[in-house]
């Protein structure tokens, strides 16, 4: 009888043992589960490189102190369309990623529209630590940027040219380009012949749009300005080549992969040195990023690039999504990647600077980041990230139009002026105007979607 007791109660330890151990398990992996977040985003290089550095500075410490585990899910895309089919199975589904990568190229109002983006109003305190314009209630920047041009010292004054003031404009940049033009030819490439169209669309006062925002392509003017274009590039002002046709030029401009590509951007490249400007991948809102590039190209002037009215500044960042899972979780690290100390650790660690200086302080309470030289160079770094910050479109700085879109638009256009400016006969007016309403078309549709 006691030993049948015995094995009773024995049996029943054991049971109970083994619930509290199972009741323990399934009570971490819950935990674990409550605090895992999917970040979804594209299979891109820069993109990449901006959440590798991201994750790298602060994903051991948001494990161990807000005990979050992420999880990136990328998606690789043929092109923009397949990635948009793709992108949206993913975010109607229940438990879907947390949260969406928006890339500063990329727009996110359809998001809102189709009620995926989670509206994040007073749930993000730091949020409101950000520089005015660059967020809403549904967009959580983490980073930002302001492009770079560097002008060489010793060619503006072998031209005869003043160094700018840092509020320059687009006019006064082709205004020392045709300056420039009258002293060197450069040779005709897919760099050179973008610039010769928006300098003469500058000098004209012409744009894509009209008053009201509208496309407005197919016009007297642009008419016009197609005529000069084509004037312009057999004006002797460039280099062109004897054995080229109309159909080499479209390659030389829009396929990177052709000879004719090839060919003419290493004679490009090879006159570089002649060139009184270069863009570059400087970020003039980190003062180390400037400062380093100063102090080792002391041959070189760093302006921000010169806009029709006002500097820009664009960023990257995050929309949380409403069917995602873990929400408060994404919350919470969203919250986290805002503060002081995560935003100076991230814009201050020297190898990330290295690949185009992606972040720079989103938190207005950071005054700038100090670099150890506190030189001219030193003084001269703060006074470019001062100039943007005081000064930068904070109205534009959310954009309607993405940049994806404003690219599109530009290409559609240039496909058509390069059609027309390097064909082997000139179009007539009425072939002029029946190519721009076709394309004007073709782009009002692509808008509309």
């Amino acid at each position: 009888m006691k030993k049948s007791l015995f094995m009773f109660f024995l049996v029943v330890l054991l049971l109970l043992s083994t619930s509290c151990s199972n009741s323990n398990k399934t009570t971490t992996t819950n935990d674990e589960e409550n605090s895992a977040i999917t970040i979804l985003m594209p299979d891109d290089i820069a993109p990449g490189i901006q959440i590798d550095q991201l994750l790298k500075a602060t994903k051991g410490d948001i494990e161990r102190d807000l005990g979050i585990k992420i999880e990136i899910e990328k998606i690789t895309a043929s092109n923009k369309d397949d990635y948009m089919k793709k992108k949206n199975t993913k975010l109607y589904q229940v438990e879907g990623p947390t949260l969406i990568y928006i890339p500063y190229y990329d727009t996110y109002d359809r998001l809102i529209e189709q009620g995926i983006a989670l509206n994040i109003k007073d749930k993000i305190p730091n949020l409101q630590n950000v520089y005015d314009g660059l967020s809403n209630d549904y967009f959580v920047p983490i980073s930002m940027k302001s492009k770079a041009i560097a002008l060489r010292k010793n060619i503006l004054d072998e031209i005869g040219i003043e160094a700018p003031e840092l509020n320059w404009t687009m006019k006064e940049f082709f205004s020392i380009y045709d300056r420039w033009l009258e002293k060197y030819n450069p040779y005709m490439s897919s760099l050179e012949f973008p610039l010769l169209v928006e300098r003469l669309l500058s000098n004209h006062n012409l744009s894509y749009f009209n008053e009201d925002g509208e496309l407005d392509l197919c016009n007297d003017n642009q008419v016009e300005i197609m005529k000069k274009i084509r004037e312009e590039v057999f004006s002797e002002k460039y280099i062109l080549y004897d054995n080229y046709d109309s159909k080499n030029y479209y390659k030389m401009l829009f396929e990177a992969d052709s000879e004719e590509f090839k060919e003419t951007d290493k004679y490009w490249l090879e006159t570089l040195d002649n060139h009184f400007f270069v863009f570059n991948d400087v970020n003039i809102l980190n003062t180390i990023n400037t400062h380093t590039f100063l102090k080792n190209h002391n041959e070189f002037l760093l302006y921000p690039l010169p806009e029709l009215d006002k500097p820009k500044i664009v960023s990257w960042g995050f929309i949380v999504n409403s069917n995602g899972k873990n929400i408060d979780a994404g919350i919470k690290f969203l919250d986290y990647l805002l503060s002081e100390e995560v935003q100076l650790k991230l814009s201050s660690i020297e190898e990330f600077l290295v690949e185009g200086g992606y972040f720079a302080p989103i938190n207005r309470d950071i005054k700038g980041i100090k670099s150890e030289d506190e030189s001219t160079i030193g003084e001269e770094a703060e006074n470019l990230r001062k100039y943007v910050i005081n000064n930068y479109d904070n109205t534009q700085a959310v954009n309607n139009i993405s940049e994806d879109m404003k690219l599109k638009i530009r290409d559609k256009y240039h496909r058509l002026i390069a059609e027309i400016a390097f064909s082997d006969e000139p179009f007539s007016d009425e072939e002029i105007r029946l190519s721009l309403k076709k394309v004007e078309n073709e782009l009002n549709i692509y808008l509309n979607e």
